[in-house]
Formats: structure tokens, C-alpha cells, sequence
């Protein structure tokens, strides 16, 4: 019969997965908000002080804890929401519906499309019809014969308008081609862009499309940094190199060292530092790429439409008409059977309220003042887009500065000055050792407010200090200390660590 010791091992050896050992230790910790070591936890549970330590680095990122560091450099993993997550049913039903909207997203399109089109090309055509109806019942109830031929040619010229338009408004809305054919009308292949009219009206209405981006471009870059960063960083780095919170840049350095078996470590002065060994193995020792740094890569919001003035301007008009046309008919009563009416002369005075236009006024007002509405709705949205790149902006200029320039401290108007975008910093020193010239300055922000630069603080969690004159200074000490702890680290790495030795069999 085996030893209790014996049993011990065997248990732990079956549970080598780190979950299972992450799920004894939700089992024996209280389930609210917590503080607690590697020791303590593998006390509690009986893993191993490897075990364990690998466990809490996945609950870490699973309940998303934090990391801090106490007095005597010893790790203090910390759980503020315990193994509880209160945002996973939010979440969930998020990426549910952003799941079925994807999947839905083609065909709406397509309908939204063609509908778009009939609503404004069909009811602009119908309303003339229906005008140019009314204009002739009106010339033949007059009955003067002796114009009766200026009529009749006044009357085929504006047929021949109409015809026209309809001939043109095919082929501008509905010729789905790249190139215009050279048996579409002479107009549009002379003034043809390569792109129809259809496409403009789409995007008036719902924006240009945004190009697909790489959702690993930045897991990509970040590994690239580490490799060539000897495998050690820092909160910093990621700060760096994303232009991001210090939570958010933790929370990232928390993934990282789960998925590619990073080691944690806290130095002589404090600092955290993430060691990831198996990445540096490699057979090109020359394959170290340069990678963008944060402010290298400023964000962006897309324009509100990306169409011409001019394609706005006729949309506009157009959509204008159908409003204005839409209202007159549901105060008309212009319904079906009344234009039918009017199409055997009868006078439309004498048009009796039967009901409400349904197809001639309430269907296309609703659809006419929804383009109108949907355009404002995205205009006000892209307001605050454009409010969120600019805070975006603000906080990679002082994070340029900081680690460009190695600029660790700095006066309360030179950080004012910066996060707006419009000084240039004096060192021209490389980049945080990313082997990158600085990039010139860009302005962010045309003004800015107290709450802004207090948060831009709090994310890179700067210090006020007072100086000898009494002039207040941000002092970013966490950069600081990480810097120097980090380059004594990464000065302390051998060959030995990037290479595989010698081919013993292939």
C-alpha cells in the first residue's frame, strides 16, 4: 500500500495542468476580495510553491488581479472582485450579440443597400411622375387650344427630362462595375471616378468601411520587443511600446508570462521584472526586427463620410425632396387609389381623406428622415472618438517624453505642454532602446481640461513633487526605478540564453 507521501505525489503529478491547480486554490480561498502569497497559497492547498505560483499567475489574468510588491521585495498577488466575475454576464452578452451581428452583418447590408436605392432613386422618380401628372391634367383642363402646340412640345421636353433622369439614375445607382461600360450614357462616362454613386450614398449613411486590422499586430510586436530586449521587460516597456495605463500594460505583462511561460521576479529596488527565457531561443541571430513604438503610431478616426462635397451636397438634395414630397402626400391623403384618381382628371381639391398615405408618405418620410438621422447620430458619436484619440494622443506625447528623452521628471507646464501635443522634447536621444529616432512632435489637443491631464497622471501613476522655488513637478519614480533596474538585468544576459548549440541530428 503506498505511503501517504507517496499518494502526494502521485495526486499532484495527475493535476500537472495549471487550471486544476487554479481550481484547488479557488477552492480552499475565500471567495472575496483577497491578498495573499505564493506561500500562503500553497499552504492553504498543498501545491507546490511552483504550482502555485504558476496558479495564481493564471487567476491573475482569469480574475483580473494585480500584482504588487511589499517592503521586502516579496510578490503580493491581489484579487479586489475575489474569484468572482462580476462583468463576465455583460461581457458575454456583448460578444454574443457582436458574434450574431457579424454574422448578420453581410445580408443587412446588402438589403440596406438595395433598399436605400429605391427608397431615394424609385420615390424622386414616382414624385416627378406624379408632378408632371399634375401639370398636364392642369394644362388639359385649361383647354386653350391655341397654345396647344407649344404644350405639346413643352411637354415632350420634360418627358424627355424624365427619361433622362431615369436612363442616368440607372447607371449611376445601379452599374455595379468598376469601369463604366461605353454604352452608358456619354455624361457619366465622361465624369465616371471608378466608383458609383450607390457607394457614396452608403457611406454618407453609415461611414466609409474601416480596413480589417491584424487583431495580432500588437501581440506580434510585443513579442519582437521582447526578443529584442534580451527577454527581460518591464511595466514600462508595454507602456511604451502601446501607449497605455499602467493597469492595462500589467494586465498584459500578466497574459504574456501564462502563454509563453514567463518568470516573475521583484529586483533590489522593487521592481517587477518579466523574464521570458523560451523566446529567445533561435537559429537567426540577426533576425531581430525594429518595432514601432506607441507615439510612432498616432490614433486615428476616420472622417465622417469620405465622400466629395459635392456627392454629400446631391444626397442631400435628394433625400431634401423626398422628405418634403413624403409630407405633402400625408398631408394630402395622397394615397394609391387618389393618384389613380388624379390619373382620370380628377381635380386634386376634390380628393376626398380616405386614410393616410401609407406608400406615398409615411414609408418614405420614415426611411428620408432616417438617412438624415442615423449620419447625425454617427457625427455625434465620432465626436467623443475623437475626444478619446486625443486623451489617446495626449498620453503618448508624455510617454514619448519620458521614454524617448529619458525625461523622468518634468514641471507641471512642460507635462501641460506636452500632452497637448505642441512642444518638442530638447534631448534627441534614441528611443527607449528600441534603436528608433525620435519622431517630431504632432499636435493632439487644441484645448484641454483639468480632469484630462489629472487622469493622463493617475494612468502613468506620476508623483507631484514640490521644488526648492515651490514649482510642482511630476516625478514618474515607477519608470524610473524599472529603467535602470531593467538595462542592470538585460546587461547580465548570455549567449548561451539565444542559442540552440550544435545540430546533433536531423
Amino acid at each position: 500500500m503506498p505511503s501517504t507521501a507517496e499518494l502526494i505525489v502521485a495526486d499532484w503529478k495527475d493535476k500537472r495542468d495549471v487550471r486544476a491547480w487554479a481550481r484547488e486554490i479557488e477552492r480552499v480561498m475565500p471567495a472575496r476580495s483577497l491578498e495573499v502569497t505564493v506561500a500562503d497559497t500553497a499552504t492553504r492547498s498543498g501545491l507546490t510553491l511552483a504550482q502555485a505560483d504558476k496558479a495564481l499567475n493564471w487567476l491573475l489574468n482569469e480574475y483580473r488581479g494585480r500584482l504588487a510588491v511589499g517592503n521586502e521585495g516579496d510578490l503580493i498577488y491581489r484579487f479586489p472582485r475575489g474569484f468572482s466575475k462580476p462583468w463576465q454576464t455583460r461581457e458575454t452578452l456583448k460578444n454574443t450579440l457582436m458574434v450574431m451581428w457579424k454574422k448578420a452583418q453581410p445580408v443587412i447590408k446588402v438589403a440596406l443597400k438595395v433598399w436605400i436605392l429605391v427608397v431615394i432613386v424609385l420615390y424622386v422618380i414616382i414624385f416627378l411622375a406624379i408632378m408632371l401628372g399634375l401639370l398636364f391634367a392642369s394644362k388639359g383642363r385649361d383647354g386653350h387650344d391655341r397654345r396647344r402646340s407649344n404644350s405639346d412640345f413643352g411637354s415632350f421636353v420634360i418627358i424627355r427630362l424624365l427619361f433622362e433622369l431615369v436612363y442616368d439614375a440607372f447607371w449611376a445607382m445601379f452599374w455595379f462595375g468598376g469601369r463604366t461600360p461605353r454604352y452608358a450614357p456619354r455624361r457619366l462616362r465622361q465624369h465616371s471616378s471608378g466608383r458609383r454613386f450607390y457607394q457614396d450614398v452608403f457611406q454618407f449613411i453609415f461611414g466609409p468601411e474601416e480596413p480589417e486590422r491584424d487583431t495580432r499586430a500588437d501581440q506580434k510586436d510585443l513579442l519582437n520587443y521582447i526578443r529584442a530586449r534580451q527577454g527581460r521587460v518591464v511595466v514600462g516597456d508595454v507602456v511604451a511600446l502601446l501607449g497605455c495605463s499602467i493597469p492595462e500594460a500589467e494586465k498584459v505583462l500578466t497574459r504574456l508570462s501564462i502563454d509563453y511561460n514567463g518568470d516573475v521576479s521583484v529586483d533590489e529596488d522593487g521592481s517587477i521584472i518579466f523574464a521570458f527565457p523560451d523566446l529567445l531561443k533561435t537559429v537567426d541571430r540577426e533576425a531581430v526586427s525594429s518595432v514601432p513604438m506607441s507615439w510612432d503610431k498616432p490614433v486615428t478616426v476616420p472622417p465622417l463620410t469620405g465622400n466629395k462635397h459635392s456627392s454629400n451636397l446631391v444626397i442631400m438634395l435628394l433625400n431634401g425632396f423626398n422628405l418634403v414630397m413624403s409630407t405633402i402626400a400625408m398631408w394630402t391623403h395622397l394615397t394609391v387609389k387618389n393618384v389613380l384618381l388624379l390619373a382620370n382628371g380628377v381635380p386634386l381639391d376634390q380628393l376626398t381623406a380616405q386614410s393616410t398615405a401609407i406608400f406615398l408618405g409615411v414609408i418614405p418620410f420614415v426611411f428620408s428622415l432616417f438617412i438624415f438621422l442615423l449620419p447625425l447620430g454617427r457625427w455625434l458619436v465620432r465626436r467623443n472618438k475623437v475626444k478619446q484619440a486625443l486623451r489617446a494622443n495626449g498620453l503618448r506625447a508624455i510617454v514619448r517624453a519620458v521614454f524617448a528623452g529619458l525625461r523622468f521628471r518634468m514641471s507641471r507646464k512642460e507635462f501641460h505642454v506636452l500632452y497637448q501635443g505642441q512642444g518638442r522634447t530638447s534631448e534627441r536621444t534614441p528611443a527607449y532602446e528600441s534603436g528608433l529616432p525620435a519622431p517630431p512632435a504632432k499636435p493632439a489637443l487644441d484645448s484641454i481640461n483639468k480632469k484630462d491631464l489629472n487622469n493622463c497622471a493617475l494612468d502613468l501613476e506620476a508623483n507631484l513633487d514640490m521644488t526648492d522655488e515651490g514649482d510642482l513637478n511630476y516625478h514618474f519614480e515607477r519608470f524610473e526605478r524599472e529603467y535602470h533596474s531593467v538595462r542592470k538585468v538585460r546587461q547580465t544576459r548570455s549567449d548561451h540564453e539565444t542559442s540552440v548549440g550544435d545540430i546533433v541530428f536531423e
